[in-house]
């Protein structure tokens, strides 16, 4: 019997028959409810975060919708896309302009972080060649 393309010869299927596990009926559907209860274990999480980042989003919009001009430590955090620890620790070192009213709340001002973000600008090696 030739052996066409992808078609084990007969001894690797009889060995192969042999490893083969006989599932019935009812652990199948035991096997079915477990990864069903597992995929949706994971889908409700990964929903929870998605419902989680959607409404920081929503808070900021509508911040700068109604003309907000302060925003808190973890909104500017996510604005920059840093942790929070880094804001605080440019907070410390006055690397970046900040508002502490009462001594314990640190704000942001949507404009002077804009006006931060774009003198800290780094030239282009191009930009840097055309200066000389």
């Amino acid at each position: 019997m030739a052996k066409t393309k992808g078609e084990k010869p007969e001894k690797e299927k009889a060995i192969y028959a042999e490893e083969t596990l006989v599932i019935t009926g009812e652990e199948t559907e035991d096997i079915n409810a477990e990864e069903t209860k597992d995929i949706n274990a994971e889908t409700l999480m990964r929903l929870d975060v998605l419902n989680q980042q959607l409404a920081e989003l929503l808070q900021m919009q509508r911040k700068v919708a109604l003309g907000c001009e302060y925003i808190n430590v973890s909104e500017l955090a996510e604005l920059l896309g840093e942790k929070v620890s880094t804001i605080y620790a440019r907070v410390h070192s006055r690397q970046i302009p900040y508002y502490k009213p009462g001594g314990k709340n640190l704000f942001f001002k949507l404009d002077e972080i804009h006006e931060w973000i774009h003198t800290t600008r780094h030239s282009t090696m191009d930009e840097l060649r055309e200066r000389i």
